[in-house]
């Protein structure tokens, strides 16, 4: 995972490998991360997300 300036990580949330995180990002708690997801807005309800640019699965 790249992290870019300051990025705000909440708890019990996972981050899979190789993904990219954009500047000034914060992740609410309890969200899985894909594996090379980009996250270039911030993510504000839990839950698991995927791709790029990032989008929530049902």
């Amino acid at each position: 995972m790249k992290l870019a300036g300051s990025v705000e990580i909440g708890n019990n949330t996972w981050l899979g490998i190789g993904g990219v995180l954009s500047n000034n990002i914060k992740i609410t708690s309890d969200c899985k991360i894909g594996a090379g997801a980009v996250v270039i807005r911030d993510v504000e309800e839990a839950g698991t997300y995927v791709g790029g640019p990032l989008r929530r699965l049902k």
